[in-house]
């Protein structure tokens, strides 16, 4: 039989518990695990505000109500942001890994240009014109952060893509309104004939390998067969 004593020892343990559970929550929820510290890695192009801003960390935020997965599905909505990883460091860290999609072409669109990357993916207005413009089937309409509807200029991206940095910077076109007789011409005046678009990896292999040797002038390199170049100057 239970006595008054193990009741109000019960009852007071139970209080006990009830208090601690209560401090114990008010701890984890005070401003000790606020967010103070964000570090964002792999952000080049995405600024650092509009990062923020997709996380929903504007202003004091407990890391425990930081709902990371629903920061990245934010983040990765923005159409330069190809991939997002984060971590919570406690008290109040948070790091921010983007991988940024690479933009490797131009695309002319109504009275404006756009930048895409290999994919396809319409990353955003062009600021600059440095990057090949793509000459191809005109879309019917632009979303940003979805692939063109376009599979000419979907290949034209993808040729880009597969050229380096320092041969993009030498093209000023990419040519691919015909499938079956894709051209690049150079900022110097070469024509460059890729044929259709089979051993695209090869065929800009090869151009690379002979881009030192190309002249300044009119002149073109055919590609078609990528084993067997011809080079021809013209008047």
């Amino acid at each position: 039989m239970r006595s008054e004593n193990d009741d109000s020892r019960g009852f007071a343990l139970s209080v006990i518990g009830f208090l601690f559970v209560v401090a114990f929550v008010a701890f984890l929820y005070s401003p000790y695990f606020n967010i103070t510290q964000v570090e964002i890695l792999g952000a080049e192009a995405v600024a650092e505000e509009e990062v923020l801003l997709a996380m929903g960390l504007v202003g004091p935020k407990n890391i425990f109500r930081f709902d990371a997965a629903r920061a990245q599905a934010r983040l990765e909505e923005i159409p330069r942001v190809r991939s997002v990883e984060i971590a919570r460091r406690l008290p109040g860290s948070v790091i921010v890994a983007l991988e940024e999609r690479e933009p490797v072409a131009i695309i002319p669109y109504t009275e404006a240009f756009y930048v895409i990357d290999g994919s396809g993916v319409v990353l955003g207005p062009a600021e600059l014109l440095d990057l090949p413009v793509l000459n191809g089937q005109i879309p019917v309409g632009l979303v940003l952060g979805e692939v063109v509807a376009s599979r000419s200029l979907q290949t034209g991206a993808r040729v880009a893509a597969l050229c380096t940095p320092a041969l993009r910077d030498e093209i000023s076109e990419i040519n691919v309104l015909d499938l079956e007789d894709i051209q690049l011409v150079t900022r110097r005046g070469v024509r460059v004939r890729l044929g259709p678009g089979v051993d695209l990896p090869l065929k800009i292999e090869v151009l690379e390998s002979l881009f030192h040797r190309l002249p300044s002038g009119p002149a073109s390199l055919d590609l078609r067969l990528p084993h067997t170049p011809v080079l021809e100057k013209r008047p």
